[in-house]
């Protein structure tokens, strides 16, 4: 699985190494790009604010997640696949129903930077 910055993000067969899907429709760069446990779904983070869930097999989007001021860094699946995590430039981490699309909670980061002197 690879992000890019030509807002794309591409699966790969992990076996024959040979490209499985492409995943367009981001609208900027993709910053992070994730399967759920069970190989179904993946879900990308990208710098137009919002994340995608998308099928595997087909490529095909299967919804947006938005909520975010600015761009998503980092998003990942519950171990069950029924929730998934995004975190933003906005100090914001939410928690979306992955199969409703929906937001369940959002809460500010708090972000801990230890002086190196």
């Amino acid at each position: 699985m690879t992000a890019n910055a030509d807002d794309t993000a591409r699966a790969g067969d992990a076996d024959t190494g040979l490209l499985r899907t492409i995943l367009g429709g981001q609208y900027a760069r993709v910053n992070n790009a994730v399967f759920s446990a069970d190989g179904r779904l993946i879900v990308t983070a990208s710098q137009d604010n919002t994340a995608r869930i998308w099928d595997a097999e087909s490529g095909l989007l299967l919804g947006t997640l938005a909520g975010h001021n600015t761009q998503i860094y980092w998003t990942r699946f519950s171990p069950d696949g029924k929730l998934i995590a995004t975190t933003s430039a906005d100090g914001t981490v939410q928690i979306h129903i992955a199969d409703l699309h929906r937001l369940l909670h959002r809460a500010r980061q708090q972000l801990l930077i230890e002086s190196s002197r």
